[in-house]
């Protein structure tokens, strides 16, 4: 009997570590914006009605766009 239990023990174990597995993850959006275009109130309400994560990366040139888009550091100029 101490052999059934066990058995019966792991599958359940095993079941819920699955559906734990497949469980919806939340969707993501990650936003490169001018500095001020992505006003936290429209972000909350979108997140909201849409079930997502914002993140927001802010830019302050069109070089830093470029450099954020290639992945690299934007030189600066002195």
């Amino acid at each position: 009997m101490n052999c059934r239990r066990l058995m019966s023990l792991s599958l359940l174990l095993a079941t819920l570590m699955l559906a734990a597995a497949c469980a919806k993850k939340t969707p993501a959006l990650n936003l490169l914006v001018w500095e001020g275009y992505a006003d936290p109130a429209f972000v909350k309400a979108f997140e909201e009605q849409h079930h997502c994560k914002v993140s927001a990366s802010y830019m302050g040139s069109s070089d830093e766009l470029v450099a954020k888009l290639r992945g690299a550091v934007p030189e600066t100029t002195t």
